[in-house]
């Protein structure tokens, strides 16, 4: 089960890049308009909850530490959080400049949690 947890981690690693790759994609995309970001949206929205879900799954299974299934779930309260801030700041500022704000920054905090999920599962091997 640890191996799969550390799979499911570094699917989840890999997710996040992409989530960057397809941000720069819709933001330099001519024409710019809302279905340049549709990669990016659909990655975020559906891919990276519901490999969080299993992340989260075969870390409980691997019996890892409750620190450990917790950081595994963050991600899922991070996009719930994301789309909340979206639907609050769409009413106050349509301005294209804010909402690459935030997704970068909410990115860049998820994909720092899986390189530290990463780091730590490599410190909680039997015998280390």
């Amino acid at each position: 089960m640890r191996k799969a947890f550390v799979a499911m981690s570094s699917l989840l690693l890999v997710a996040f890049v992409l989530q960057f790759v397809f941000a720069a994609v819709g933001a330099f995309t001519k024409p710019a308009g809302d279905g340049a970001y549709a990669l990016h949206s659909i990655t975020g929205m559906a891919v990276i909850p519901a490999l969080t879900l299993l992340t989260t799954l075969f870390a409980a299974l691997a019996k890892a530490p409750g620190r450990l299934v917790g950081l595994a779930i963050l991600p899922l309260g991070l996009v719930v959080v994301q789309a909340m801030i979206a639907l609050s700041t769409a009413r106050v500022a349509t301005t294209p400049l804010a909402g690459r704000v935030r997704t970068r920054w909410t990115s860049r905090a998820l994909a720092l949690r899986c390189g530290w999920i990463l780091r730590l599962q490599g410190s909680t091997r039997p015998g280390r």
